[in-house]
Parts: structure tokens; C-alpha cells; sequence
């Protein structure tokens, strides 16, 4: 009995050592670059995006072309399709996308680095992949700024 409350109580431990959350964004800064990945040229391949930049500017459909870095991500169980794409053009700036549904139009959004993990924010929402590739979707609708909250998806990332 005392072994099985013990495993009982290790299991409890292990599983909410496990569980991440991340509290809502308060302020999108630069990224300091070093030691990151290089774009890959991606041919003719070409993305539309809209969204708003960090300077006020508003894109309606713009089309980007040439390089850039991104992850393509599948459900974390299923593993088929690929459910969206995140992506940076550059290292040294806070330039970022999402494609959705494994196509090519999507949202310009704010793009950092905190340590090893990556982060997507926008709107009221925020994108993490940690260095394993597990991508985690978090939805701040609603939620005061500050406050924790768990992720609403969890998803297999790699590098395209």
C-alpha cells in the first residue's frame, strides 16, 4: 500500500512538472541574434500575408517572396497533416508569420526568442515551440494581462 501511494504521488508530481503554461504577453521586444539558423531559399514558393507591424503599418494581402526560416507543425498525437506553418525572416528583428491549414496565405505576426524557445504573438493569441518541437497554442481572449493560462493545442514541430 505505502508503494502504491508512493507511485501514485510520483505520477502526480511527474505529470505537473509537465504541464507549461505561459501568462499573456505584456510587450513584444527585439531579439538578440547568435547562434540561429541561416533562411533557407524556398525557391518560387510565395506567401500572402496580412496583420499589423509593430510600427503601425497595416499589410492587406501582401506577398513575400525568397527567404526565410520556418516550422511546420502536425497534430502532437495524430501526426498527418500539416495544421500550420510558423516562420521569421530574420534573426535580428521581430518579423514573423502563421500559415494556416498548410497552405500559403496567413497573418503577419510578432516574432521572439526567449533563451531556447520561440515565441509567435498576435491579436490575443501567442505560438511557442520549445527546442524538442513541441509547438503550444495559446488563446488570451478574455484573459487579463499577466495571468497564466494553459495551452489550448499541442503540436509536433520541425524545421522545414
Amino acid at each position: 500500500m505505502r508503494r502504491f501511494i508512493s507511485t501514485v504521488i510520483l505520477g502526480v508530481v511527474v505529470f505537473l512538472a509537465g504541464c507549461q503554461s505561459l501568462e499573456r504577453p505584456r510587450a513584444v521586444g527585439t531579439m538578440a541574434s547568435g547562434g540561429n539558423p541561416s533562411p533557407v531559399k524556398v525557391g518560387e514558393r510565395v506567401i500572402k500575408l496580412n496583420g499589423h507591424l509593430s510600427t503601425g503599418e497595416t499589410l492587406d494581402a501582401k506577398e513575400f517572396r525568397g527567404e526565410w526560416v520556418s516550422w511546420l507543425c502536425r497534430d502532437f498525437i495524430d501526426n498527418d497533416d500539416v495544421l500550420l506553418e510558423v516562420g521569421i525572416f530574420d534573426e535580428s528583428n521581430d518579423a514573423g508569420f502563421i500559415l494556416f491549414d498548410g497552405g500559403s496565405t496567413g497573418t503577419f505576426v510578432e516574432y521572439r526568442r526567449r533563451g531556447l524557445v520561440r515565441v509567435w504573438t498576435w491579436s490575443d493569441y501567442a505560438f511557442v515551440i520549445k527546442p524538442d518541437g513541441t509547438g503550444k497554442y495559446y488563446d488570451f481572449r478574455g484573459v487579463d494581462g499577466g495571468v497564466a493560462v494553459a495551452p489550448k493545442d499541442v503540436f509536433k514541430c520541425k524545421r522545414r
